[in-house]
């Protein structure tokens, strides 16, 4: 049985574009009450732009992302301990593998992500920000209006969606997620009750633009709109269409860079966890024309184009060119879905 109605909205914004959905919890299932993707070039374009929507209001209690540019995320496999142990050990064990932390005034969460007792170990995951990182960036939301609930680390809030809307996440095979980003990519690979893998991935669709503008001669936004489909290389340079290039071959240097790095995390996972069994494909750059395919051949392992929206309801009332629309865009909200952790009764 599921609690007291409410409603949540998962803000995920890292300078670029703004992904906002408004959820309603408390029914058999969440309902997707209304969504928004708009291009946002700072934080204090957020409130209007969450108040036009109607996404504002008082009674509205708004989950926000952080940047991962803010943050660095890892998993430790660490002896068996109970959760007032582990506050004591975390700062030590923190110092010890994580580099980053060296020398650094940090701001630490965790969360435990596996348990093996017979083992004697468990997996901590472990989000570390400069002290006054997220604090700055609330600041700068509720400068604009946007008045915070809750922020969270992106990858930890996708993870969390998938673990509680796909089964096959937890029959204890290995699996990953590759959100493509604007600017840069990142990659998460977990299994059921093993340690959480996160790395950050320096391809990203700007990436796929820029080897657009250069390779055809394009402006940045012809580029933009060749890399999704929505308009067709010769229409833009009739001079293209004579030629049988299609759109992942003029795409190969970026969709190599992007695969080999891809799969040095897979190897490096491999080594201690076994094979990923399947990958989950998300963010803007997953709507990159023939993406999927591409991936799923050079990396030999199952590649699925993720809807974040399938385990919500969506309402009656709405057109079905509204449907199209976000089945189509719905790649890019998988951490505004996950933000509103609508698994929580």
């Amino acid at each position: 049985m599921w609690g007291k109605r409410r409603t949540i909205i998962g803000l995920d914004w890292a300078g670029d574009t703004a992904k906002a959905i408004r959820v309603r919890i408390g029914g058999t299932h969440p309902r997707l009450c209304d969504f928004s993707l708009k291009s946002v070039s700072h934080a204090g374009q957020l409130g209007p732009l969450l108040r036009e929507l109607g996404f504002g209001g008082g009674k509205n209690r708004i989950h926000c992302s952080i940047p991962s540019r803010e943050v660095h995320i890892r998993h430790l496999e660490l002896p068996y301990q109970n959760e007032s142990e582990l506050r004591s050990t975390l700062p030590f064990e923190i110092r010890r593998h994580v580099p980053a932390a060296a020398g650094t005034e940090m701001t630490v969460a965790h969360q435990i992500v596996g348990r093996d007792r017979d083992q004697h170990r468990m997996s901590v995951l472990v989000v570390l920000a400069p002290t006054g990182a997220a604090e700055r960036y609330r600041d700068r939301l509720q400068e604009s209006g946007v008045r915070l609930r809750r922020v969270e680390p992106a990858p930890l809030a996708a993870v969390n969606h998938l673990i509680h809307s796909r089964t096959e996440t937890r029959d204890g095979s290995c699996w990953g997620l590759l959100e493509v980003g604007a600017t840069g990519s990142w990659i998460a690979l977990a299994r059921e009750g093993g340690p959480l893998f996160v790395r950050s991935i320096h391809v990203g669709g700007a990436s796929f633009t820029q080897e657009l503008v250069v390779r055809c001669g394009l402006s940045r936004g012809e580029a933009d709109s060749v890399k999704r489909a929505d308009v067709a290389l010769a229409k833009l340079r009739p001079e293209w269409r004579e030629r049988t290039a299609a759109l992942p071959q003029l795409l190969r240097h970026t969709l190599d860079q992007l695969a080999e790095e891809v799969s040095s995390c897979l190897n490096e996972y491999r080594i201690r966890n076994g094979p990923v069994r399947r990958l989950y494909l998300a963010g803007g750059g997953a709507l990159i024309h023939g993406i999927d395919s591409v991936l799923q051949s050079r990396l030999a392992l199952p590649v699925h184009l993720i809807d974040p929206f399938e385990i919500f309801d969506l309402p009656d009332s709405w057109p079905e060119r509204k449907k199209d629309l976000l089945s189509e865009i719905g790649p890019q909200f998988l951490v505004a879905a996950g933000l509103t952790r609508w698994w929580e009764s």
